[in-house]
This record gives structure tokens, sequence and C-alpha cells, in this order.
């Protein structure tokens, strides 16, 4: 029996327009469990709420979207990261995937992209996997 759930995202962004922006656009179909605007206080809000995505921006205060994305590799493996920048190019987009990042989303898109990203990094998720279908999680 499949059990359906919202996905819980945590959004981080320097521009407090864009994540009340996103937190609307996103609301209908994920569990918005916060927003920041800098890469150490990411960190410190995933920890506490354990979300399954960080939507996050590139280019951050304090530390970058990169830096964040790696230590989310490094320390919860089990969260997708979807980074999203103003700027794009094919060496950007390789090295947010070097880094960890499920997928890459310029800003200029975001509004056709981002709901897709996030559902593809859901899919990545073992444990959003596992908690969506019933299935308990094996180590």
């Amino acid at each position: 029996m499949s059990i359906e759930r919202l996905p819980k995202v945590l959004l981080v962004d320097n521009y407090q327009p864009l994540l009340i922006a996103w937190r609307r656009f996103l609301g209908s179909w994920c569990e918005v469990v916060g927003t920041v605007s800098s890469g150490r206080a990411a960190l410190e809000v995933a920890r506490e709420c354990r979300p399954d995505v960080i939507v996050l921006d590139l280019n951050m205060p304090e530390l970058s979207g990169l830096d964040v994305c790696r230590a989310i590799q490094q320390t919860m493996p089990q969260v997708g990261v979807v980074l999203v920048s103003a700027a794009d190019g094919a060496e950007l987009r390789r090295t947010a995937f070097e880094v960890g990042a499920a997928a890459f989303v310029p800003k200029y898109s975001a509004g056709c992209e981002l709901e897709s990203a996030i559902r593809r990094a859901c899919r990545e998720q073992p444990s959003f996997q596992s908690s969506t279908t019933g299935e308990n999680e094996r180590d």
C-alpha cells in the first residue's frame, strides 16, 4: 500500500523576495520546513529539520552553495540538494554535480524547472522512497 507524503524542503537564498515566492510556489505540493539566507544557517537548520531536499543558491554569504552542498553530502547524504544560480554554463553545472548536487537549476528558469528538479532529487533519495511506499529502510 502506498503512503504519499509531501517532500520536506529547506529553501536557502539571500534574496528574501525570492524565498517568499518559492515558498508560495512550492507550498501546495511540498512541506517547506524553513527558509534561511546564509550558507552557515543552511547547515544548522538542515541538521535540525532533516529535509528531504535543500534548494540552495550557489552564491551565499558565509559559505557558498558549493561548500554547503559538500558538507551536506558528507554529513547527511540522504538529503538531496538542488543548486540554483543566476549564472549558468557547462562548467558550473559540472562542478555542481561533482560536489553532489542532485540537480542544477538556473534562476531564470526556476519557475519551469524547480518542481521537476525537487521531484528528481526526492526520487534519488532512498530514505524518501521508503517513506512514501511504506517499506522499511534496511541497513
